[in-house]
């Protein structure tokens, strides 16, 4: 194995030397005498002086200025990878605006009302999604494409569980996806109290403990047990097969982007295939490659076009809830054409 070193501190060694040259003179001691002692601390001279350096080097070159540093390269290469594609993005990031203005006064017309669980829980969806989304698109506009798909994996599944919550629009189902949240806190709460003395963390609260018993206790008694027994048990009252996402997905009818979604999963599991996918020129890795950003338009096509395939499906939904039923069709429609827009910018790619 090959050994490398100044892989942090350049010129480690002379600085440990020059240190401790200094403290022996100080000591005015000979080097024999020096070593002598040295050997006797059994090293706790050497854990000082690394902590010194590393205090002082810290101190010396990670100041404002670093950061400051950090924001301007990272302003340039943003301003650099939008500036090479203008459109993309301009389209992009117009139809995210519009979804969070959707968002934004949906809220407002129901800021002070009485709202009930299940608009509650579709709203909620539905900003999440636009947080995500722009999420997705800062991604993209630092170059980081295999990022963006990694979390347009995250996107999907919330899309694909928002569309089941707002096409059923059932406050029974509602219910249920709330009441299954609770099988996460109960696995939680047991994996926290096998383990928080490996963390040196404090043991839950025996009230926190108590309040998990009682309200498992309350749902068990008042949910069918098919409800806790599976990840998606809560929507076996809406899917007569197997509750599972693959079922829902084929419910919501998006089963379309599944081998997308498989595919996003790649980015988002270590494989050796993935980590090793940096090819140059007769069959090398580049190794650089892994760490740079994308450049090339090819690589911006996905990740734009599924979140906004996907949100187009949530769009059509929501707004069949929320929308005045006579603008209903131009809302649509609008967004419609601002998708339009970003794939056609794609075209002469794709051809």
């Amino acid at each position: 194995m090959m050994k490398i070193e100044d892989l942090i501190i350049d010129g480690l060694d002379h600085t440990i030397a020059r240190s401790l040259e200094s403290v022996r003179k100080d000591m005015k001691i000979s080097e024999k005498d020096f070593r002598k002692l040295l050997d006797e601390e059994d090293g706790k001279a050497y854990d000082i002086l690394y902590d010194v350096v590393s205090e002082y080097l810290i101190d010396r070159d990670f100041t404002s200025k670093y950061l400051q540093q950090w924001r301007v390269t990272t302003r340039s290469n943003q301003a650099k990878v939008i500036g090479m594609h203008k459109k993309p993005f301009l389209y992009f990031f117009a139809y995210l605006h519009t979804c969070f203005q959707i968002y934004n006064r949906t809220r407002m017309a129901l800021d002070g009302r009485v709202v009930d669980k299940t608009t509650i829980l579709q709203i909620c969806f539905y900003g999440n999604l636009c947080r995500m989304g722009d999420e997705i698109g800062i991604l993209l506009s630092n170059g980081y494409t295999s990022a963006a798909l990694t979390l347009w994996r995250t996107f999907y599944e919330h899309a694909v569980i928002g569309l089941l919550i707002l096409k059923e629009n059932s406050e029974e189902l509602t219910d249920r996806f709330d009441a299954s949240g609770h099988r996460d806190l109960e696995a939680r709460a047991e994996s926290y109290k096998k383990r928080h003395e490996d963390l040196k963390f404090p043991p839950l609260e025996a009230k926190v403990v108590m309040d998990i018993e009682q309200k498992s206790a309350w749902l068990k008694e008042n949910f069918d047990g098919q409800l806790f027994k599976q990840d998606y048990g809560w929507a076996s009252t809406v899917i007569k097969e197997k509750p599972t996402f693959r079922a829902i997905e084929a419910h919501v009818e998006m089963g379309r982007f599944r081998p997308f979604y498989i595919w996003a999963s790649t980015f988002a599991h270590p494989s050796f295939e993935r980590l090793t996918d940096f090819w140059g020129e007769g069959d090398k890795i580049v190794l650089d490659r892994i760490t740079k950003q994308d450049e090339d338009l090819q690589a911006y096509i996905d990740p734009m076009q599924l979140t906004m395939a996907c949100f187009q499906e949530i769009n059509i939904e929501f707004l069949n809830i929320f929308s005045i039923d006579h603008q209903y069709d131009a809302n649509v429609a609008m967004l419609g054409k601002i998708y339009d827009k970003l794939t056609a910018n794609f075209k002469r790619v794709d051809d």
